[in-house]
């Protein structure tokens, strides 16, 4: 199968409302396919409306993973690319309010969590688990090198499990996150395995964070396999991303 040049990410679609029956999955996936798209990366999810967010919810909805692929197709998709992930959202399936990758007491809970998803996307042909490396800042400020380390621990254990499905992560850094410096990228790209750790670049998050995203490439290229695309006018001179509940408050 060829590669894919130009994907889709799904959360840019209103998942909530908007694919939460079969018919509106292919409504979209139909629409990302004539803007001239190939793949897409769905979202990590929980409940029975997160029809993409589950392995078990897909096999359920398209009755199997290889009728999943044969759905795709029929949409004119080549497949899924990559599954996103943020080990601090809630999952009532795994019964966890969010786990926190510098916390090395959750990183069995962290790894444990990815194997199903790790080997449903194996099934699909897929190639990455792209994951957000760290909280975000205001709730783990101050950021150090033992927390970047600790966080960087994390994902190496995650990607000695996927390796063994042919799938590699990729660390995907927003504006909010506490990785919010080209030194900080630095340090966890320093202290996670290239083999099987790599990086996504969004240019819109790195932009909005102060961080030239060109640069990183440049320095980087070797360990990054994925960019997310986007436009952006404003750079967050303000530091508002210290602010408390930033999540919630800037995110809305």
């Amino acid at each position: 199968m060829a590669d894919i040049k130009w994907g889709y990410s799904m959360n840019q679609w209103n998942t909530v409302s908007n694919t939460i029956r079969k018919e509106q999955i292919e409504r979209a996936f139909k629409v990302v396919s004539v803007c001239g798209f190939d793949g897409i990366e769905i979202q990590v999810g929980t409940g029975r409306w997160s029809m993409l967010g589950r392995p078990e919810l897909i096999e359920k909805t398209f009755g199997s993973l290889d009728e999943f692929k044969s759905f795709l197709r029929s949409c004119k998709l080549e497949k899924v690319v990559s599954w996103f992930y943020d080990p601090g959202a809630f999952s009532a399936e795994e019964c966890t309010f969010g786990r926190n990758p510098i916390n090395p007491s959750e990183h069995d809970g962290i790894v444990e969590a990815l194997i199903p998803f790790a080997k449903c996307l194996q099934a699909l042909d897929a190639l990455y688990i792209v994951v957000r490396p760290m909280p975000s800042y205001w709730q783990v400020a101050p950021v150090t090198e033992d927390k970047i380390k600790a966080a960087a621990d994390c994902w190496n254990k995650v990607g000695k499990m996927t390796k063994e499905y042919g799938i590699k992560v990729l660390m995907h850094i927003d504006w909010l996150c506490a990785i919010h410096s080209e030194k900080d990228i630095d340090l966890i790209l320093k202290y996670t395995d290239p083999e099987t750790v790599g990086l996504a670049i969004d240019t819109a998050e790195f932009t909005l964070a102060g961080i030239d995203p060109k640069a990183v490439y440049e320095k980087h290229h070797d360990r990054v396999q994925l960019f997310h695309f986007k436009d952006v006018q404003v750079v967050d001179s303000l530091e508002e991303y210290k602010t408390e509940n930033a999540d919630m408050i800037l995110n809305t």
